[in-house]
């Protein structure tokens, strides 16, 4: 009699089990089905954020005194080319960075941090610091943004740089 009763509610606990998962995984489907307009905004989100436009934090006060320390700052993400979202790869290129430009990039020595810097150099140009103030081809750059004890804080090194 006993043996009847285990197997019976051994059936029967393996009958809930089954109808427990079709049970759950109908709950999966119906959750996907009435929730597809969400997923497709989430995707359009992040196909935006990717290759339209992003927002970063400024890592260090190299951009004093115009961009703070910690600021906020929103990127044209199309400025210069357009990508597939989610690849690097470039469809078009829109055109070439500017003196003055502010570009973010990843810093060569730590990919994880983000640098933010302005545009001093371009290709052909020879950059030079010398007694506090940068030289772009002989010439000095004005940077009427700076006081005079930036430039000095700035500007410690001498250095000479052919940008390729």
């Amino acid at each position: 009699m006993y043996i009847i009763l285990y197997i019976v509610s051994s059936i029967h606990y393996i009958m809930s089990y089954i109808f427990n998962i079709m049970e759950a995984h109908m709950n999966v489907k119906r959750f996907l089905t009435n929730n597809k307009s969400t997923f497709a905004w989430i995707l359009i989100l992040f196909a935006f954020r990717w290759s339209f436009a992003d927002h970063y934090v400024v890592p260090s006060g190299s951009m004093l005194p115009t961009i703070q320390l910690g600021d906020h700052i929103l990127t044209n993400k199309m400025a210069y080319d357009f990508k597939i979202p989610f690849t690097e790869i470039s469809l078009a290129s829109t055109k070439e960075p500017a003196r003055g430009d502010v570009v973010v990039f990843l810093f060569p020595q730590d990919e994880s941090v983000n640098y933010v810097k302005r545009v001093i150099g371009l290709p052909g140009e020879t950059l030079k610091i010398e007694n506090n103030k940068i030289y772009i081809d002989e010439v000095e750059l004005a940077e009427s943004y700076l006081t005079e004890e930036m430039q000095k804080s700035i500007y410690q090194h001498q250095i000479e740089i052919k940008i390729p």
